[in-house]
Protein backbone atom coordinates (compact mmCIF):
# COMPACT_ATOMS: atom_id res chain seq x y z
CA UNK A 1 0.00 0.00 0.00
CA UNK A 2 0.84 3.41 -0.63
CA UNK A 3 1.36 6.06 1.95
CA UNK A 4 0.43 9.51 1.75
CA UNK A 5 3.87 10.70 1.51
CA UNK A 6 4.51 8.93 -1.69
CA UNK A 7 3.86 10.74 -4.90
CA UNK A 8 3.16 9.41 -8.33
CA UNK A 9 0.39 10.15 -10.84
CA UNK A 10 -3.39 9.44 -10.68
CA UNK A 11 -4.98 7.59 -13.06
CA UNK A 12 -7.16 10.80 -14.51
CA UNK A 13 -4.23 12.28 -15.06
CA UNK A 14 -2.67 9.54 -16.85
CA UNK A 15 -5.77 9.28 -19.13
CA UNK A 16 -5.52 12.96 -19.49
CA UNK A 17 -1.86 13.09 -20.92
CA UNK A 18 -2.94 10.16 -23.13
CA UNK A 19 -5.35 12.21 -24.79
CA UNK A 20 -3.70 14.82 -25.49
CA UNK A 21 -0.94 13.07 -26.90
CA UNK A 22 -3.49 11.43 -28.97
CA UNK A 23 -4.36 14.36 -30.22
CA UNK A 24 -1.43 15.58 -31.01
CA UNK A 25 -0.68 12.52 -33.09
CA UNK A 26 -3.62 12.62 -35.05
CA UNK A 27 -3.22 16.42 -35.68
CA UNK A 28 -0.26 16.25 -37.34
CA UNK A 29 -0.47 12.79 -38.87
CA UNK A 30 -3.27 14.69 -40.88
CA UNK A 31 -0.57 17.62 -41.70
CA UNK A 32 1.56 15.24 -42.91
CA UNK A 33 -0.90 13.15 -44.90
CA UNK A 34 -2.37 16.78 -46.58
CA UNK A 35 1.08 17.72 -47.14
CA UNK A 36 1.96 14.47 -49.14
CA UNK A 37 -1.74 15.53 -51.20
CA UNK A 38 -0.52 19.15 -52.15
CA UNK A 39 2.97 17.69 -53.35
CA UNK A 40 1.14 15.03 -55.50
CA UNK A 41 -0.75 17.39 -56.99
CA UNK A 42 2.05 19.94 -57.12
CA UNK A 43 3.94 17.51 -59.22
CA UNK A 44 0.82 16.57 -61.41
CA UNK A 45 0.51 20.36 -62.36
CA UNK A 46 3.65 20.72 -63.04
CA UNK A 47 4.10 17.62 -65.52
CA UNK A 48 1.01 19.17 -66.98
CA UNK A 49 2.99 22.31 -67.90
CA UNK A 50 5.92 20.97 -68.72
CA UNK A 51 3.64 18.71 -71.06
CA UNK A 52 1.37 21.72 -72.88
CA UNK A 53 5.16 23.95 -73.21
CA UNK A 54 6.54 21.09 -74.97
CA UNK A 55 3.43 20.69 -77.19
CA UNK A 56 3.79 24.88 -77.76
CA UNK A 57 6.81 24.52 -78.74
CA UNK A 58 6.49 21.79 -81.28
CA UNK A 59 3.78 23.76 -83.24
CA UNK A 60 5.51 27.19 -83.03
CA UNK A 61 8.34 24.92 -84.78
CA UNK A 62 6.25 23.51 -87.14
CA UNK A 63 3.54 25.91 -88.24
CA UNK A 64 3.34 28.05 -90.84
CA UNK A 65 0.57 30.45 -89.98
CA UNK A 66 0.72 33.74 -91.50
CA UNK A 67 1.32 37.07 -89.36
CA UNK A 68 -2.88 37.60 -90.00
CA UNK A 69 -3.41 38.59 -85.63
CA UNK A 70 -3.02 41.83 -84.82
CA UNK A 71 -2.28 42.53 -81.08
CA UNK A 72 -3.10 46.39 -79.83
CA UNK A 73 -0.97 47.18 -76.64
CA UNK A 74 -2.58 50.77 -75.30
CA UNK A 75 -0.87 52.86 -72.56
CA UNK A 76 -2.00 56.19 -71.12
CA UNK A 77 -0.64 58.13 -74.01
CA UNK A 78 -0.16 55.80 -77.05
CA UNK A 79 -1.62 53.04 -78.73
CA UNK A 80 0.39 50.69 -81.02
CA UNK A 81 -0.93 47.54 -83.24
CA UNK A 82 1.05 44.92 -83.95
CA UNK A 83 0.92 42.18 -87.04
CA UNK A 84 1.72 38.91 -84.73
CA UNK A 85 0.32 35.21 -84.73
CA UNK A 86 -1.13 33.96 -82.13
CA UNK A 87 -0.71 30.06 -81.28
CA UNK A 88 -3.21 28.60 -78.31
CA UNK A 89 -2.54 25.32 -76.72
CA UNK A 90 -5.02 23.47 -74.74
CA UNK A 91 -3.38 20.68 -72.97
CA UNK A 92 -6.36 18.76 -70.54
CA UNK A 93 -5.66 18.31 -66.60
CA UNK A 94 -7.29 16.32 -64.56
CA UNK A 95 -10.81 18.27 -64.28
CA UNK A 96 -9.81 21.22 -66.58
CA UNK A 97 -6.86 22.15 -68.93
CA UNK A 98 -3.68 24.08 -69.01
CA UNK A 99 -3.89 27.08 -71.64
CA UNK A 100 -0.41 28.53 -73.33
CA UNK A 101 -0.66 31.70 -75.55
CA UNK A 102 1.95 32.42 -77.97
CA UNK A 103 2.37 35.89 -79.94
CA UNK A 104 4.84 36.32 -81.82
CA UNK A 105 5.16 39.67 -83.45
CA UNK A 106 6.08 39.78 -87.35
CA UNK A 107 9.84 39.98 -88.05
CA UNK A 108 11.32 42.37 -90.48
CA UNK A 109 11.43 40.67 -94.22
CA UNK A 110 9.26 37.97 -92.45
CA UNK A 111 6.94 36.56 -95.37
CA UNK A 112 3.27 37.22 -95.10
Amino acid sequence: MMSKNERGFTLVEILVAILILGLVVTGSFNLLTHSAVWIFNAGSKGEALYDAQGLMENKILSDTADYSDEVSITSKDNSFKIDSKTLIVDYPYQDHSVKLTYIAPKQDGAEE
